[in-house]
């Protein structure tokens, strides 16, 4: 028996609710973090590479994992690090060792990142610069465009992030 009411409609606000805090976590992040928008401008570049050189369903499946890893970590990174400052606002030994930590796991997964990037690229680099006589894709194709947009955002959201915004205060 399915529920009606008062009951289910707060069940429903509250799911609405909970997307709608998530979002604004993850913009925050992207908007106040500088890792983070280097790692989304890595993304996008990643992206470009994954269109142009047309990697395999399953090689694409272990790109997006990888990215998706690491900026969730460093969600999460940037989580520890807000907890830790309002729990410990002074210096304290274990107050570092926690922010150390997160960071720590988030380089883990970038180096990981980073050598899953190399089984995937570089063998179609390698291909790439044996043929090259062979021409790139033409334009107008769909993996020409693809690479190009791409490409176009990455350096978009690079200049947001890294000449247009104004330096932020310390804390």
């Amino acid at each position: 028996m399915t529920e009606s009411g008062p009951e289910q409609r707060s069940r429903r606000q509250s799911l609405g609710r909970s997307f709608a805090c998530a979002a604004s976590g993850l913009f925050r992040v992207l908007s106040s973090e500088r890792n983070a928008q280097i790692e989304v401008a890595v993304a996008l570049l990643v992206g470009a590479a994954v269109a142009y050189f047309r990697v395999s369903g399953w090689q694409m499946v272990a790109v997006l994992l990888c990215i998706f890893s690491v900026l969730s970590l460093e969600i999460l990174n940037s989580a520890v690090e807000a907890a830790v400052d309002l729990a410990s606002p002074g210096q304290h030994p274990l107050a570092k060792h926690a922010k150390d930590a997160a960071a720590g796991a988030v380089l883990m997964m970038s180096v990981g990142s980073v050598v899953v990037g190399c089984v995937v690229f570089l063998p179609k680099i390698i291909r790439y610069r044996e043929v090259f006589g062979r021409q790139a894709p033409a334009p107008g194709t769909a993996s020409f465009n693809v690479s190009v947009m791409l490409v176009l955002l990455a350096l978009i959201f690079a200049l947001w992030a890294f000449v247009m915004r104004a330096p932020r205060e310390k804390s």
